[in-house]
């Protein structure tokens, strides 16, 4: 989308050895983000690596245990492709690539258009219009906020209650605030409750009646601060699940009465299709023959193959590339040997399966996108263990305090991954500490502003600063 601004904040959407400018926003907007990409490329020499308009049609194991790629050349005629063999493959598409459209009854009756969000651009063309989003997630808000003002009403469509965090608290980003060592290490009970009332203190969900039953850690929680203001306004509308359509709009669940619709913008997430490549490599078919679940050893590794890794298939709160990262690191670490895999097929597929069970006590998993979700710090920590990236923290808690304090009570930086291990960064431990400063320095302006006198108030990472330190002894759950 056009207008699409991250929802995590730079520093913790960052490759663990590559800092954003200090001159960016605290938030990128997607040019920035691609800038930053962009540059990233440049600077370690992928760009030349990469070949632009190229398709992957199809690939396939052949018997001499290599893979078959076969390519489409985009800028060629038709018919234009090419074979070529590999030792090894990543397939890096992750699983928000193939639109999630369902089914809605009477859905041929209806006279308006129904897009999915992913071919949602802009709000051109919706002026005056009566509108309907379908989902209440990230994509879903986003849409919903652009079309305020600009058409005539705008309805979302939602089958429970969503927790809906604001970008910030107290001018701090929330995942800068949430996403610590020390505060996951906090008990259950403890930590939901403090989650729970610091989204309530933010906005009171009980006002437009969709709080959810669930805890803020059982789902992916929707960031938007327009959000809010729109509901109280009731310049959004949230209405209950379709029940079907008719010629000029729809029939909601529980009502008979018809709800003029002009547009409907479909934001119900991805299937986890990889088109080029059979199924059953990477996961579970139902009956209609797409993929009904994921089956992949530590949420990237095939069942049956050990030479192909599947990158960004996993779900998490927070942002997804420092696991992406994490993933290619544990791949190349495969691939030249470094560290096995389990050879037992019996042994991943029990694995697999003892995930499944985890995320279905953990989350609501009745989604393609909650039914792959993982605990980013624990998944993390996880590969990091086994390529020999994560720091021990009893030794640096003696060596380098201040440092140690910094990891496990400040937020959870992808550069602590780099401490230590193959392939370390000498620039972590400073990328590390000069983390806050970097976080806020683009925002400050050219020319000095009047100053004004800050009131003093207790930030929410000092207050579970003092609960943690009521509690010492949970200290050992981070060892």
């Amino acid at each position: 989308m056009e207008f699409t601004v991250t929802n995590t904040s730079k520093e913790m959407s960052s490759f663990s050895d590559y800092p954003p400018s200090p001159d960016f926003p605290t938030y990128l907007p997607h040019k920035m983000m691609l800038k930053y990409l962009t540059d990233y490329a440049e600077h370690f020499g992928v760009t030349e690596r990469i070949r632009f308009n190229h398709a992957v049609h199809k690939i396939e194991k052949l018997p001499n245990a290599r893979w078959k790629v076969v390519v489409k050349d985009l800028d060629r005629s038709a018919g234009s492709f090419r074979e070529e063999e590999f030792d090894a493959i990543m397939v890096c598409i992750g699983h928000h690539s193939i639109p999630k459209m369902p089914e809605f009854r009477d859905r041929n009756l209806f006279k308006g258009r129904i897009i999915h969000a992913k071919h949602y651009k802009n709000s051109d063309g919706y002026r005056g219009k009566a509108v309907l989003v379908v989902g209440f997630g990230n994509s879903a808000a986003d849409v919903a906020c652009s079309l305020v003002g600009l058409a005539d009403q705008v309805h979302a469509s939602i089958r429970r209650g969503t927790w809906m965090l604001p970008s910030h608290i107290s001018g701090i980003p929330v995942d800068f605030c949430f996403f610590r060592r020390f505060a996951q290490a906090l008990p259950k009970r403890i930590g939901d409750f403090l989650f729970h009332k610091q989204l309530q203190d933010a906005f009171n969900h009980d006002l437009v009646g969709f709080t959810p039953e669930h805890s803020p850690a059982s789902q992916q929680g929707t960031v938007n601060d327009l959000l809010p203001r729109a509901l109280l306004a009731k310049q959004i509308l949230l209405q209950p699940p379709i029940n079907r359509f008719t010629e000029n709009g729809v029939i909601f669940q529980g009502s008979e009465y018809e709800v003029n619709i002009d547009e409907v913008v479909v934001a119900t997430g991805y299937r986890p299709d990889i088109p080029f490549i059979e199924s059953r490599i990477y996961g579970k078919q139902n009956e209609a023959g797409d993929v009904e679940r994921l089956l992949l050893y530590k949420g990237m590794y095939s069942l049956t193959e050990d030479t192909i890794a599947f990158l960004g298939m996993v779900e998490a709160a927070g942002n997804l590339g420092q696991m992406f990262e994490m993933q290619a690191r544990h791949a190349m670490a495969v691939f030249n040997k470094e560290i096995d895999l389990v050879s037992s097929k019996v042994i991943r597929r029990r694995a697999v399966m003892q995930d499944i069970e985890s995320i279905k006590s953990k989350f609501i998993s009745d989604s393609d996108r909650h039914s792959a979700m993982v605990n980013k710090m624990e998944y993390m920590d996880m590969l990091a263990e086994d390529i020999k990236a994560k720091p021990d923290w009893c030794t640096m808690m003696w060596t380098d305090p201040y440092l140690f304090y910094r990891c496990i009570f400040g937020p959870l930086l992808p550069y602590q991954y780099r401490l230590v291990g193959p392939y370390s960064w000498p620039g972590a431990r400073n990328a590390i500490l000069s983390a806050p400063e970097n976080q806020f320095k683009g925002l400050r302006p050219i020319r000095p502003l009047p100053k004004t006198i800050a009131s003093p108030s207790l930030s929410p990472q000092t207050i579970l600063l003092i609960i943690f330190l009521l509690g010492l002894t949970i200290l050992v759950r981070i060892f």
